[in-house]
């Protein structure tokens, strides 16, 4: 597919205007590999990774993303347009490996892929530890825990480092991965929360619009761009209350 080195320079692939995307598919091995170290930045967004252009016709790669000792790179965006879609690979969607901080995994479309949606250390789910406060690839950053999930409100909690403010994206899924984490195929909320002293914060967002019968899952990124793997699936349930976002 792609391939960027220790000497490349700042990289878009892809983008956000009409047309700029690719298709990146029908490849043996990684879609998209990016290895380091460096210091230069790699923007992916906007592309199809493991699809054709309409994103419903299978083509495949070995796996999706691959970063190894690279920091600082963004996987998608803030705005729906940045998101990839990466989809129906043999192996992981996103895989972050060795030394790289600071990946952003936001706002893709990421599913049916034969292992983990996002794997960090390419070793299956990693546990979350007390206060987040192991190193590697993006910290191994601690996934939250979706207590509760109905068709118009999720509720969770989420234990990592303390005094730290998060941007938690909240996904949806028509099936849960075997090992009963998720992918994230359709972005539904995006929130803003706050961990105390002890590192815990806890959240509840009504007025969502969540498949019935479907499975939630989420990821917290961190101010340095550290994106979790997947938290654990819930299975969608019937209909809440109406709430507002508490959080704590």
């Amino acid at each position: 597919g792609i391939g960027l080195d220790t000497g490349a320079t700042d990289t878009v692939i892809g983008g956000t205007a009409a047309g700029s995307g690719n298709v990146i598919s029908g490849n043996t091995a990684q879609a998209v590999f990016i290895f380091g170290p460096t210091t230069a930045t790699t923007v992916v967004s906007g592309n199809f990774i493991g699809t054709d252009v309409t994103g419903t016709l299978a083509l495949g790669n070995g796996s999706g993303v691959h970063i190894v000792d690279w920091p600082g790179n963004t996987i998608g965006g803030s705005t729906s347009a940045a998101g990839n879609l990466i989809s129906r690979n043999a192996g992981r969607g996103v895989t972050i490996e060795g030394a790289g901080t600071g990946n952003a995994v936001i706002a893709n479309a990421i599913f049916d892929n034969g292992a983990l949606g996002i794997d960090l250390g390419a070793d299956g789910v990693t546990q979350n530890d007390a206060n987040d406060a192991d190193s590697g690839p993006n910290n191994f950053q601690n996934f939250p825990v979706i207590t509760t999930a109905t068709v118009d409100t999720v509720s969770g909690t989420l234990h990592s480092t303390p005094n730290t403010t998060f941007t938690v994206h909240v996904y949806a899924s028509n099936i849960c991965d075997p090992s009963g984490f998720g992918e994230g195929r359709q972005l539904v909320t995006s929130l803003t929360l706050s961990t105390d002293g002890a590192g815990n914060a806890s959240f509840t967002q009504g007025g969502l619009s969540l498949p019935p019968a479907w499975f939630a899952t989420a990821t917290p990124t961190d101010p340095s761009g550290n994106t979790s793997e997947f938290s654990g699936c819930v299975g969608v349930g019937a209909a809440g209350p109406v709430v507002t976002v508490v959080a704590s």
